[in-house]
């Protein structure tokens, strides 16, 4: 796909997705958690191609709106700084999302059209392998082997400490695998079945909602009948709850089934999220204009958990932009994905087949992003900023306008037909 000696490139943006799944965390001195990355290691070759040998523009809306969030957010946290000292994480997150963002406009400009499908399949490929080494590591759990892929029951694989956010990843990968029509049926199922399982084991239910809602946007998308498909899909969901009930009444359905709910549903956690969320909002109020700067409502609030005291995040990234960055920053931040996945679905009404195609796996996926994001935060996610990449690079092309010809008015060049007396 890359032309001329500048394969390089290409090559630095798919090892860039490939390698987002392994994250370790490091532990800064004040205490506060870093995630890292091993694709962070190749980011200065992603920018670097963007710098010395730039290959697109950057559609300017949508780049302002996503630049306009780092910049937001470096300017409450300043303000922030002069009430309180701020911490190691303050300042972490706030670098992170100028990072992030320049890793996302540099993967659009240093990338020849056409690449976004390669992206997408290096970012399935390294959400797959790492679903591989997970449910090893998840059987050995179950037979007594600690391992640190499994963390209180649930999988979290090579994103250490976190199955919420490993479960976004497998997601995503999983809903590139479905809209990949270029692989063989059978490659598909199989990839798909691990990543599925692999979810199921991560025990995340916002990345199984974020799932389901993306499989439904990648099959109204691709549609060019979209009622026909409603009603298809709507059969095959009815077909698959016979089924589901047909299961159900066997004594090993029924054990499975227990054993999958209580696998996913834990109560606890449903009541931390609503004690985090009235508290964010509390606090909303108090500064509804200035936010309380990046990392102000972890640092501000301390929660008793087990007995120890605790920083959480809002868990929630619309309201966690609100708390933090104000009114313009909740704003911002849910223009930004609202814009990228309207900016896909636009895309995947082009009659060029392989645009067509990414352009709803990237809407699809981005989607998924958005109803995770009602439970987790998902923001400062490598894979979603890759997505946005792709949604950046999409072509869109502007309808064509019908030329109308006013009653009574000739045209300059009148037609002559050969032959008229």
């Amino acid at each position: 796909m890359a032309s001329g000696g500048y394969r390089w490139p290409l090559a630095a943006a798919v090892l860039y997705a490939a390698l987002i799944p392994f994250q370790p965390v490091i532990t800064l001195p004040d205490g506060s958690p870093l995630r890292l990355a091993a694709a962070d290691a190749v980011a200065p070759l992603v920018l670097l191609a963007a710098l010395i040998r730039p290959r697109r523009r950057l559609p300017a809306a949508l780049a302002l709106l996503a630049l306009a969030v780092p910049l937001l957010a470096y300017f409450t946290t300043l303000l922030a700084a002069l009430d309180r000292s701020l911490s190691g994480y303050a300042l972490g997150k706030t670098a992170g999302l100028f990072y992030l963002t320049a890793v996302c406009f540099a993967l659009v400009r240093g990338l020849e059209a056409g690449a976004e499908p390669v992206l997408l399949r290096a970012l399935a490929f390294g959400a797959l392998w790492s679903a591989v080494v997970g449910l090893v590591g998840f059987a050995a759990s179950t037979a007594g082997v600690e391992t640190t892929l499994v963390k209180a029951g649930r999988l979290c694989s090579t994103m250490s400490g976190d199955p919420n956010i490993y479960c976004s990843l497998l997601a995503v990968g999983l809903i590139v695998v479905a809209g990949d029509r270029r692989r063989g049926m059978i490659g598909r199922i199989a990839r798909g079945s691990i990543l599925g399982v692999a979810l199921l084991a991560t025990g995340s239910r916002s990345g199984l909602a974020g799932l389901l809602v993306g499989l439904a946007v990648l099959v109204l998308v691709r549609s060019r009948e979209r009622w026909v498909s409603a009603a298809r899909s709507g059969y095959a969901l009815g077909a698959a709850a016979v089924c589901a009930m047909l299961v159900l009444t066997t004594n090993t359905g029924w054990q499975s089934a227990h054993v999958l709910w209580q696998h996913l549903w834990r109560t606890f956690t449903v009541e931390s999220r609503l004690g985090l969320y009235e508290r964010a909002l509390a606090q909303f109020g108090e500064h509804p204009l200035t936010g309380l700067g990046i990392g102000g409502f972890s640092d501000l609030n301390t929660w008793v958990t087990q007995g120890r005291f605790e920083h959480f995040a809002v868990h929630n990234t619309y309201l966690w932009a609100f708390v933090d960055m104000g009114i313009a920053g909740g704003l911002l931040v849910s223009g930004l994905i609202v814009a990228a996945i309207w900016r896909a679905a636009r895309a995947a009404g082009d009659r060029s087949p392989p645009v067509a195609e990414s352009a709803s796996v990237v809407a699809a996926a981005l989607a998924a992003m958005a109803i995770f994001n009602l439970f987790i935060d998902g923001f400062y996610q490598r894979h979603f900023w890759v997505l946005v990449a792709c949604a950046l690079a999409m072509p869109v092309r502007m309808p064509r306008r019908a030329t109308v010809r006013a009653w009574g008015v000739r045209p300059e060049q009148p037609l002559v037909c050969s032959g008229a007396r």
